[in-house]
């Protein structure tokens, strides 16, 4: 089952994803064993992280590895995309992955501070 990601209450564009990364082409799941792995993650946000200008420079991943399954995780070159069903956005990881499954952590934080 794909990963789910979810908002973490209280927190303003806040959200999380914990489980297995396993093989398939859901959220939260990549294609095999090895390195750079695409693995798209859907933001539960309503509001576009890209939008105003100057918000998607402020997007923060915080990824762990639970059973060093994982060895790296970084954002791919094209961080974003839209999901067609939702309009929401989808952020793209790059995983080195060594085992499957793989247990993650992965915290996803959006901060707007255009205009200070």
């Amino acid at each position: 089952m794909a990963l789910q990601t979810t908002e973490i209450p209280s927190g303003l564009h806040h959200a999380k994803s914990e489980g297995a990364v396993i093989i398939g082409n859901g959220f939260g799941e990549v294609s095999g064993v090895g390195a750079a792995q695409l693995c798209r993650f859907l933001l539960p946000f309503e509001d576009r992280v890209t939008e105003p200008p100057g918000f998607e420079d402020q997007f923060y991943v915080t990824f762990k590895s639970v059973d060093s399954n994982i060895s790296a995780a970084a954002l791919d070159a094209q961080q974003f995309e839209t999901d067609p069903t939702t309009g929401r956005q989808i952020v793209r990881l790059r995983l080195d992955v060594n085992a499957l499954p793989a247990i993650v952590q992965v915290i996803f934080e959006a901060h707007q501070s255009v205009g200070r």
